[in-house]
């Protein structure tokens, strides 16, 4: 009996035995947190939700561009702008 003692006391069981005890304890608490925030609604984040894609891209534009405040530049646009707009008609077919 004693002979079995020492041999459980120096074989070194310890380490796997607590290193797979530590696992085990985290990979419980990793479901139970995987499961709550699954079927506990005031866990679950709001980035889940499903995006509206041109709601998205125009709130990107908004960030990115930089609204025109040369007058010079505007007044380009605007001309730009009009004189687009005639050529539009004469691509409709006329009947």
């Amino acid at each position: 009996m004693e002979s079995l003692f020492v041999v459980l006391a120096s074989a070194g069981w310890e380490t796997p035995v607590i290193l797979f005890s530590l696992l085990g304890f985290f990979g419980l608490v990793v479901l139970g947190v995987i499961f709550a925030k699954r079927h506990i609604k005031g866990l679950q984040s709001k980035d889940d939700q499903p995006i509206d894609e041109e709601k998205a891209i125009e709130e990107e534009l908004k960030r990115v561009l930089e609204p025109i405040e040369d007058e010079k530049i505007q007044e380009e646009m605007a001309k730009a702008k009009h004189e687009k707009e005639p050529d539009a008609d004469k691509d409709k077919p006329q009947g």
